[in-house]
C-alpha cells in the first residue's frame, strides 16, 4: 500500500510538471550562435521619434563579440510610440534554432526561428503578433516566403543582385524598390518601409539573416501597394551618407524627390 501511494505521489508530481511547463513555449539557453556574419548593423534609429526610443532597434552585445545577444526592437509606422509593438528579447543559439527569449520571462519564448545547413532560416513561428513563416530559397537566396500557407510572397532581384520586388504570388501587392544605378555602396542596410502585419520577418531582417535583401546600387524609393493604382506608400530616400569603408550610416526620406528630407534613418554598424 505504501509502495502504491508513493508510485502515486511521484506520478502527480510528473503530471503538474508536465501541465506546468506546457503553459510556456519552448526554451533553450546556451550552446554556440551560426557561423559570423561578414557585417552587423547594431542600431537602425529614426528621428521621427525620440532617440531614447531605439525605434526601429538596438542590439545588445557581449564583449568584442559581434554576434548579438539581445534586441530591444519596435517597427515603422507613423504612429505614437506608446502604440507600437515593442519587444525586450535575448538571443540564444541551440544547434539549427534561434531562440528570442523575453527578458523579464525566462520561461517566455517570444519567437523561434530554425535555420538549415547553410544557417539560413527557413521557418519562424512564436509570438501570436509575429506571424509564422516559412522560407524557399535559390542558389541560397530567399525566394519566397510562405504566410501560413495563406499566401507566398515572391521575391524579384535584378541582373546586379538588388531586390526589387517582395509581392503576394510576384505580382499582387507587396514592395518595390528602385535604385541608383550609377551609384553604390559596399555595405548598406534600409528598412524604411511601412510595416503593419509582416513584423516576424522584419525581425528577422533586423537580425541580419537575409543579407541578400540588403542591395548592392543606392536606393533611391520604396513603395508599397498594387501593380497599378494609387500606392499606399511611396517614399524617396535622398542624401544618403557613407563612412569611410564604404557603410552607409544616414540617409533622409521625402514624400517628393524634389522636396528635404522630413526625418531620418541614421545606422550604426559594428567594427567589421
Amino acid at each position: 500500500m505504501k509502495k502504491n501511494l508513493l508510485l502515486i505521489k511521484w506520478l502527480y508530481i510528473l503530471i503538474s510538471i508536465f501541465l506546468f511547463s506546457s503553459c510556456y513555449k519552448v526554451n533553450w539557453f546556451g550552446d554556440n550562435p551560426p557561423s559570423e556574419k561578414k557585417y552587423q548593423v547594431e542600431q537602425c534609429i529614426s528621428s521621427m521619434y525620440n532617440l531614447d526610443h531605439p525605434f526601429l532597434f538596438a542590439k545588445t552585445y557581449s564583449g568584442t563579440n559581434t554576434i548579438p545577444t539581445g534586441i530591444y526592437a519596435s517597427f515603422f509606422n507613423e504612429t505614437d510610440p506608446a502604440s507600437l509593438f515593442k519587444y525586450d528579447l535575448r538571443i540564444i543559439y541551440k544547434g539549427s534554432f534561434i531562440y528570442l527569449i523575453n527578458k523579464t520571462n525566462a520561461f517566455d519564448t517570444t519567437y523561434t526561428i530554425r535555420l538549415n545547413l547553410q544557417n539560413r532560416p527557413i521557418a519562424a513561428y512564436g509570438d501570436e503578433d509575429l506571424q509564422k513563416f516559412q522560407f524557399r530559397y535559390k542558389n541560397n537566396r530567399l525566394v519566397a516566403i510562405d504566410w501560413e500557407n495563406y499566401f507566398v510572397d515572391s521575391c524579384v532581384y535584378d541582373s546586379y543582385g538588388n531586390i526589387l520586388s517582395i509581392k503576394e504570388n510576384g505580382a499582387g501587392i507587396g514592395y518595390t524598390f528602385g535604385y541608383d544605378y550609377s551609384r553604390k555602396g559596399k555595405y548598406q542596410y534600409y528598412q524604411d518601409e511601412l510595416r503593419t502585419v509582416d513584423n516576424g520577418f522584419t525581425l528577422l531582417c533586423y537580425l541580419g539573416l537575409f543579407p541578400e535583401l540588403n542591395p548592392v546600387n543606392v536606393r533611391t524609393y520604396v513603395r508599397l501597394g498594387p501593380d497599378s493604382g494609387m500606392a499606399y506608400w511611396l517614399r524617396y530616400l535622398i542624401n544618403h551618407e557613407f563612412d569611410d569603408k564604404g557603410r552607409l550610416i544616414k540617409y533622409g526620406i521625402t514624400s517628393n524627390p524634389g522636396s528635404e528630407a522630413y526625418y531620418f534613418m541614421t545606422i550604426k554598424w559594428r567594427p567589421l
